[in-house]
């Protein structure tokens, strides 16, 4: 978790944006996103960081879910599911 008094600093960023049509329609977006960074705090060893990110959109459905997935120093710190539905989300952490 970020502490008060430490900075990220990114180092890379691959956002990947794809949607699928059928007979001109839309029915599936999604978007996928890659992040690295460090952190650094005064007194301690810096901490590589990722996120990767998978969010499916299917319009027809009114339905998103997102996959989340946060790592420090190649360590899995969460792992987050979130299915929204028109007015509403859910989360799911396993």
């Amino acid at each position: 978790m970020i502490q008060k008094g430490g900075v990220i600093v990114p180092t890379s960023k691959i956002e990947l944006n794809k949607t699928l049509k059928q007979d001109g329609k839309v029915i599936s977006e999604v978007k996928t996103i890659d992040a690295e960074g460090m952190e650094y705090k005064q007194g301690q060893a810096p901490i590589h960081r990722t996120l990767k990110l998978d969010r499916v959109k299917t319009p027809e459905s009114k339905e998103t879910v997102s996959h989340a997935v946060f790592t420090e120093d190649g360590q899995t710190t969460r792992d987050v599911v979130v299915l929204e539905e028109e007015g509403t989300e859910s989360f799911m952490m396993p």
